[in-house]
């Protein structure tokens, strides 16, 4: 796809968006449908008059505005627990580091003495 296209679709997908847009919270049969997020509100002038109005998107045209714009996907989780392993070795790595570092700080005020 071309740059023009692509912004063509861009701007397509935000009019579906906005278009498709609630503000009331869709029912719970729904809800892997939506994406929440926060809107602003402005006047005339371009001034903000309201924050952080909850507001529900359509999820498969805002994943794929997102794809599109930065090249993401919304889908896979950028966070996630760690295992139980994965969290024992984190906790040993980071014990390491600090004892590390002690003896370090030690290593160099003796250094400076």
């Amino acid at each position: 796809m071309t740059r023009e296209t692509d912004n063509q679709r861009l701007l397509a997908l935000d009019a579906a968006i906005k278009s498709k847009r609630r503000y009331d919270q869709p029912p719970e049969a729904e809800a892997e449908q939506w994406v929440a997020a926060f809107e602003d509100r402005e006047d005339d002038q371009g001034n903000t008059t309201q924050r952080g109005i909850p507001v529900w998107y359509p999820k498969a045209e805002t994943e794929e505005w997102h794809r599109l714009r930065f090249g993401v996907e919304l889908a896979e989780p950028a966070v996630r627990r760690l295992t139980p392993d994965e969290l024992a070795e984190l906790r040993r790595d980071m014990a390491e580091s600090a004892a590390w570092m002690r003896a370090e700080l030690a290593r160099r005020k003796h250094l400076k003495e």
